[in-house]
């Protein structure tokens, strides 16, 4: 049943029954409309017949008294007529008229129509008969001319036509629903081959793509993003794997430390410096927590409203204060560009606070002697600059150093190197913040930063 709902509930059913009723409703009101064109032209080609019998009625009267049965009448079409006088008397007719009282042709006396019903004219050959009248003089007197008019041709004329309808309706309509099915599906078929492409691909083969076809059409654009889709999970799936593999790497060696020097202390647990081994434990489990707590933000900054709401905050108050959570070692390199203008803008303190630390921490790192950070304004942003006098950073090394876990080779061996991810965070942060960052070479020769954010609220 269910199989049976999901087949007639598809979009190649539904277009087809769809466009089968509209052109079937088109087709009907065609018709409707096209038989009552053919019916109106009878109408008026008959109309007036009784007119037309009015000269001939009163020539017969002006030769003498009217006969009570008139003479066949010369026209087009099998024509009959009745005169009538005083109250209803009929005073001479056609002699196929002998017996049809007047009471026939009254609804006639006002405009012609069409009698398919009489019961005193359906003994009449040659109907249904158009009734039309006309006044006539006969003897200074005023008398109705009634024209019985046969409309057998045009009648079986219309039927003949609304026999056709009827017959090439069905037939149409089924035409229209076969020509429907059969290039809907052929519009289709490239969509579901695209689709079972799509559903055969896994995790795994995100590197298979589905077949492009030649024409420029909505579904080959369909085609174009569907594996532009698929570029991007590849290479969304690749980063992750990598950075599981890189976040496995940075967490085995601290592991491996402790678990080395608790091996060392239990097998010789009288020669073991046992504060010794608890600070060395101790140490190795605080890098532990920086780096867990350093890729728990950086899944976070995905969702940046996971990072907390906004609110006004001053940022060179906010400068000053990361400043002072610095090593003494640290902080004595670091040079404050005074005064230091008071620039409040609407964002999150501690995004802030964190994209500030990790480029203090990461100048200062690989400072000789100085480290320069200042903040400039002006009417729509705000600037942090922070720049180093160290080694600097080569340009086509610049785009590297914020991906997660990448630390250049000259400074890998360093003691006191991160786990790489601080400028990966911080290019999260900002990229949240709805700001940008730069890397460039700074007036001391090392590696120069400049974060821009937008700045909301000012003052």
């Amino acid at each position: 049943m269910s199989g049976l709902r999901r087949r007639f509930g598809s979009t190649r059913v539904r277009i087809t029954v769809v466009t089968v009723l509209v052109v079937g409703v088109a087709l009907g009101a065609g018709g409707w409309i096209l038989d009552s064109a053919l019916h109106a032209s009878a109408l008026r080609a008959v109309r007036g017949s009784a007119a037309l019998q009015v000269p001939w009625v009163e020539s017969l009267a002006a030769h003498g008294a009217l006969p009570n049965s008139l003479p066949p009448v010369d026209a087009a079409r099998l024509t009959l007529v009745q005169v009538v006088g005083a109250n209803h008397r009929v005073l001479a007719a056609s002699p196929q008229l002998a017996g049809v009282g007047s009471d026939a042709s009254e609804d006639g006396h006002d405009k012609g129509h069409v009698d398919t019903g009489h019961r005193e004219l359906h003994h009449l050959r040659g109907g249904p008969w158009f009734v039309d009248s006309a006044t006539a003089t006969v003897d200074h007197h005023a008398v109705t001319v009634v024209a019985f008019t046969s409309f057998s041709d045009y009648e079986r004329a219309l039927n003949s036509v609304d026999r056709a309808l009827y017959i090439a309706l069905p037939i149409l309509l089924m035409l229209v629903g076969i020509a429907s099915w059969v290039l809907v599906g052929r519009s289709l078929r490239p969509v579901e081959r695209m689709r079972q492409e799509v559903d055969a691909i896994t995790a795994g083969s995100l590197d298979s793509r589905v077949i492009e076809p030649q024409v420029e059409d909505e579904v080959g654009r369909l085609a174009v993003t569907l594996n532009s889709m698929l570029e991007r999970l590849q290479l969304s799936a690749d980063r992750q794997r990598r950075f599981i593999a890189d976040a496995s790497h940075e967490l085995r060696t601290p592991v491996a430390n402790v678990t080395a020097a608790l091996e060392i202390a239990k097998r010789y647990p009288e020669r073991a410096d046992w504060p010794a081994v608890a600070d060395d434990v101790q140490s190795q489990n605080e890098r532990m927590s920086r780096l867990v707590d350093d890729l728990l933000l950086i899944a976070r900054t995905e969702h940046a409203s996971s990072l907390g709401p906004s609110g006004s905050v001053d940022l060179s108050q906010l400068v000053r204060d990361e400043v002072q959570h610095l090593s003494n070692e640290a902080r004595s390199l670091v040079h404050l560009a005074e005064p230091l203008p008071a620039v409040v803008l609407d964002a999150n303190a501690g995004q802030l606070g964190r994209i500030t630390a990790n480029l203090l921490e990461n100048a200062t790192r690989y400072a000789r002697g100085r480290v320069e950070v200042s903040v400039q304004s002006d009417d729509d942003s705000v600037s942090l600059i922070v720049e180093d006098d160290g080694p600097g950073i080569p340009v086509d090394q610049r785009a590297r150093v914020f991906e997660p876990f990448v630390r250049l080779d000259e400074h890998r061996a360093r003691p006191g190197g991160g786990a790489g991810l601080g400028l990966a965070i911080v290019r999260d942060l900002v990229a949240n913040a709805e700001g940008g960052i730069t890397l460039t070479d700074g007036p001391l020769g090392g590696a120069r930063f400049l974060v821009r954010l937008p700045l909301r609220v000012s003052a």
